[in-house]
């Protein structure tokens, strides 16, 4: 695949606590010290890579603050239980 999925948990402050971003980046290229690009909750979650472009997004159906449905021509698809997102 052209491209790779990062995530990963950032402790934004006290009064913030936790908030987990997914992001799409080129392979090979460092996780920026930003707000993922895909996906931004403060709920955990699961992302898979799924058939040809596109990435499939589980869990985070109530925490969800930002989210996209494609990027750098991968298609994203929220696939929530537990919750609408």
């Amino acid at each position: 695949m052209p491209e790779a999925v990062g995530w990963t948990n950032v402790a934004t402050g006290a009064m913030t606590g936790v908030s987990y971003h997914l992001s799409i980046t080129k392979r090979g290229s460092a996780l920026p010290n930003a707000s993922g690009n895909v996906l931004l909750s403060t709920e955990p979650f699961l992302a898979q890579w799924k058939k040809g472009r596109s990435v499939e997004v589980t869990g985070a159906a109530d925490g969800i603050k930002r989210r996209r449905h494609e990027v750098k021509g991968i298609r994203i698809r929220y696939a929530n239980k537990g919750g609408a997102a």
